[in-house]
This record gives C-alpha cells, structure tokens and sequence, in this order.
C-alpha cells in the first residue's frame, strides 16, 4: 500500500503520516531521508503498541512517523486512545519546535482533535478500508 501522508492543517504543521507495519516505517523513512542506520526500532519496545517518531528534514521541516502495531485483541476503543496519545505527543513537539511554552487551552485541544481525526481517519482508511 502506498503510503499516504496526512493534512498539515495545524498552522505550518508537521508532515504526519500512520504506519501499520515495519515496512511502511522504513517507507517513511526513506520518504523523510532518514538513513538506515539512524533509524530506531518502529515500535519503542515489544511492550509498547505505538510509537511516534519525530524526525527533522533540511527541506522538509519537522515530520511524525507514527507507527501502530495492530493486533488480535485491541478494541476500537483501545486504538483510539493510543491515536490520541500520540497526537498529544505530536502537539507537544510542535510547540517544542516553535518554542510555545504556554499554548491556550483551546489552541491546545483544537489541535489535539484535528491530528486525532487524522489519525483516526488514515487507521479506518488503512486497516478498516473506510473512505472520508
């Protein structure tokens, strides 16, 4: 499946993009530049079912890898939860890249929202095969 990067709709935000398996995380990767021997495992740890990974590009700016190991046994529920932890992560590094020490709170839950239904709506398109 080819991958498919999402909107950038927060402000100048980051290129963001779900992966599902490992192979689609050195896809990405390579898309972003990233060399094979800078790239770390595509899950943090075998006790772990997501991982965002924060990459920085010359020409690109600042871009998100997050990679979701799907397996027998989550809900939809516990998928969506791990989504909106990673946007959170996300949010926290673009005001980390922009240097937003104190975002308002709106700001802060309007962006977490929009990167969630990114997420979620590339995880229905991809694993559920579900258009917009």
């Amino acid at each position: 499946m080819a991958l498919k990067w999402l909107s950038r709709r927060l402000i100048d935000g980051p290129y963001l993009v779900l992966v599902l398996s490992e192979k689609d995380y050195h896809k990405a990767m390579t898309a972003f530049k990233v060399p094979q021997h800078s790239r770390g495992p595509w899950i943090a740890s075998d006790s772990s079912d997501a991982t965002t990974h924060v990459l920085q590009n010359q020409g690109k700016g600042l871009g998100c890898i997050v990679a979701l190991r799907t397996r027998e046994g989550l809900s939809g529920t516990q998928i969506a939860a791990l989504l909106v932890h990673e946007a959170v992560h996300i949010f926290q590094e673009w005001c980390a890249a922009h240097g937003e020490k104190s975002p308002s709170s709106e700001f802060e839950a309007y962006s977490i929202q929009s990167i969630s239904q990114e997420l979620m709506d590339s995880y229905a398109e991809q694993a559920i095969g579900a258009t917009k």
